[in-house]
């Protein structure tokens, strides 16, 4: 997919990664690195990689270029524009028709989307009209995710794009320049009203339950893009408490944790501090009806701009008569709990479901292990749980999604199946160990599991005998198998080994693919073929979390096995769904079999790929008339087979799957064969 990334970004040595962080707020946040693990910054160049480098770089989340001066470059965030069905907000599908001539990608969310140009912007930062559109240029002290995920089929260079800029300038962008009350104060409190000061109020007191006012005074921005637009909510929220006083938002902006010498600092005729509270001054039209007991009276709260959807005030004007009736129905937007205190509230209440920060997907506790559900059930389950909290309450689904949104970072979960050395059957987790049988519980946040009672006296000696005829009674291969299917059942995927099953029609290949795939079962088994692997822009997807990875009509393929390779030896892959893109790669967790009549062709099939081939060849054949439907009788002894893979030892298991060619000697041969072809 990186290879639809504009030439023009990947000849500059403009790069970083970038890799998930946890804030002290829990929130996560997308920290720029070097390639060697150094922390990287936008504003030194020393830092900044070639695009080469932060590509082959393991261990991140992303790759993100940096703007420069002299580029000529600007991008157009249009954010959280894609609907989870693939629609596209109207008005963004506006601006994606004004800029159709050049590179358009979404976002590492697949929730947004960046148009990149070349031009100059008016102005940079959000919008005036639309505050989910914001403008980045050289100026702008961050970088700017790449992925390459490009937007339909729109052109893959970056094209001159002035007029489309001015255009979407003067739509979005302009500046409101109506009633700016004046900088200096009115000095009679009659023309400004008394404020809390002057009527020896403690505004700490008036504000304690205001949770984003205590975050932004004790310096906290990090729901906020720019320590800019944080200093215009908290004036905001100033604007509020101290009924539009200048002279006393200016002095409380100074105690704050978002104070800075930039304050002072002069942009023409005015600071930037005087600026940004007369943008605030502009844009408050609310304000507290102060009393001498020390209490306000609340009026409708400042709209306080941050990254969460906004609750609007809709409730319905009630008729005198109906009044009294509809009293405990109908009620304001201030009952509604902030987002984030309801979040923090649900994250504990809801116990059977969290959320897969490496693929950014739900997942729901059932029939004893965690599983994968859409985005709009996850959100469903959350909206029950919110209306048994708020009651009859009004709340819109903007609400929702913001609560949402809070829960995905408490219920984030990074690393599954916690319990070393243990295989989860349906009447417990088995300990390989001592073969002991252990509850299910939650906390070891099981992904998968076998769908068989764990049944230690079964055996299946109907299935053994079948093995050993189909590898000509060959002992030692026979013990091959028997430690293959041992290394799919326990994950031993560091053994960095594949198995390959040649054989014609009727020799019992499909058969071994089956009883593997009834081993693990087929719930936590993906069958492809090597084309649709290495070519399908969707299907590594679709290993995430399989235990088994099984591969037929292999051998038409002559092209690269560039994901074969990368299965097989843990590298990185790619997760991403048609219209969903996880921000993060993640390891194959299963192992491979593949069932061919020929071995594979691929011109790029190299020694190293080689090196991890075992080739097992089914040359018995069955009489068309003996044949029967071997996979129903083996049925029963399923549960017997996984006690005779399980019986063989880790170090026998690593001695047969790793070490092949030292103790499967009626196989040389065969690795003879393949050699040759391989040269």
């Amino acid at each position: 997919m990186n290879n639809y990334i504009p030439k023009y970004l990947k000849e500059r040595a403009q790069w970083v990664n970038w890799r998930y962080e946890e804030r002290p707020n829990g929130k996560l946040s997308k920290v720029p690195f070097m390639p060697n693990g150094q922390p990287a910054k936008t504003n030194n160049a020393n830092t900044l990689s070639p695009y080469e480098t932060v590509q082959n770089a393991q261990g991140f989340n992303g790759i993100g270029f940096v703007l420069r001066e002299g580029d000529n470059l600007v991008c157009i965030d249009l954010d959280h524009v894609i609907q989870p069905d693939g629609t596209i907000e109207p008005w963004a599908k506006d601006i994606l028709d004004l800029f159709k001539t050049t590179y358009i990608e979404k976002s590492p969310s697949g929730e947004g989307l960046h148009i990149w140009c070349f031009g100059k912007a008016i102005r940079c930062g959000k919008g005036t009209t639309e505050k989910r559109i914001e403008i980045y240029d050289y100026t702008s002290p961050r970088y700017l995710t790449v992925t390459g995920d490009i937007y339909q089929h729109c052109p893959t260079d970056i094209t001159q794009a002035q007029a489309q800029l001015d255009e979407l300038h003067e739509k979005y962008f302009k500046p409101k320049n109506d009633n700016i009350p004046a900088l200096t104060p009115p000095t009679s409190a009659t023309e400004q009203g008394k404020s809390a000061r002057d009527l020896n109020i403690d505004i700490f007191t008036l504000t304690k339950n205001d949770v984003k006012f205590n975050a932004l005074f004790n310096g906290d921005f990090s729901g906020y893009p720019s320590h800019s637009e944080a200093d215009f909510a908290l004036c905001l929220k100033l604007a509020f408490y101290t009924q539009n006083n200048a002279a006393e938002i200016d002095r409380l902006f100074r105690q704050s944790g978002l104070f800075r010498p930039d304050w002072d600092k002069k942009h023409g005729q005015t600071t930037y501090g005087q600026r940004t509270i007369q943008n605030a001054l502009a844009k408050s039209v609310n304000k507290l009806e102060l009393k001498e007991n020390n209490t306000g009276v609340l009026g409708q709260s400042p709209t306080v701009p941050d990254n969460s959807p906004t609750v609007p005030n809709n409730s319905p004007t009630v008729p005198d008569e109906q009044a009294q009736q509809d009293k405990s129905v109908i009620k304001t937007r201030k009952t509604l709990p902030p987002q984030s205190i309801l979040g923090n509230l649900l994250a504990k209440r809801i116990n059977n479901l969290i959320f897969d920060a490496v693929v950014e997907e739900w997942m729901i506790y059932d029939d004893n292990h965690w599983q994968k559900i859409h985005a709009l059930r996850a959100e469903d389950i959350i909206d029950k749980y919110i209306h048994e909290v708020v009651g009859n309450v009004g709340y819109s689904a903007g609400y929702v999604s913001g609560v949402t949104k809070f829960l995905k970072v408490k219920k984030a979960v990074f690393e599954f199946n916690k319990v070393p050395d243990t295989i989860p059957f349906k009447n417990g987790l088995l300990r390989i160990t001592d073969k002991k049988l252990f509850k299910h519980d939650k906390k070891y946040y099981t992904t998968w599991i076998i769908p068989y009672d764990y049944t230690p006296q079964a055996t299946c000696k109907p299935i053994i005998d079948w093995l050993s005829f189909c590898v000509g009674g060959n002992e030692d291969q026979l013990q091959l198998l028997r430690a293959y299917m041992n290394a799919i059942v326990t994950s031993r995927v560091e053994l960095q080994r594949y198995l390959e099953i040649i054989g014609v029609g009727g020799s019992g290949k499909g058969t071994f693919i089956r009883l593997c795939e009834l081993l693990v079962g087929e719930q936590n088994t993906h069958s492809t073929e090597l084309k649709l692997l290495e070519k399908g822009q969707f299907e590594t997807a679709c290993l995430y979390g399989k235990k088994l990875i099984t591969i037929t009509d292999s051998q038409n393929f002559a092209g690269d096995v560039s994901v074969l390779k990368a299965i097989t030896g843990q590298d990185t892959l790619r997760y991403e769904r048609k219209g969903i893109q996880a921000t993060a790669g993640f390891k194959a967790t299963g192992l491979v079999v593949i069932a061919a009549n020929e071995a594979i062709s691929s011109k790029d099939y190299t020694s190293g790929i080689a090196r991890r081939r075992i080739t097992v060849y089914f040359n018995q054949l069955i009489n068309s008339k003996e044949r029967r439907d071997l996979t129903k009788e083996f049925q029963p002894y399923i549960v017997g087979l996984i006690n005779w893979v399980l019986a063989l030892s880790p170090e026998q298991v690593a001695s047969y799957v790793r070490d092949t060619h030292d103790n499967v000697h009626s196989l040389h041969d065969v690795e003879r064969e393949n050699l040759i072809n391989t040269n």
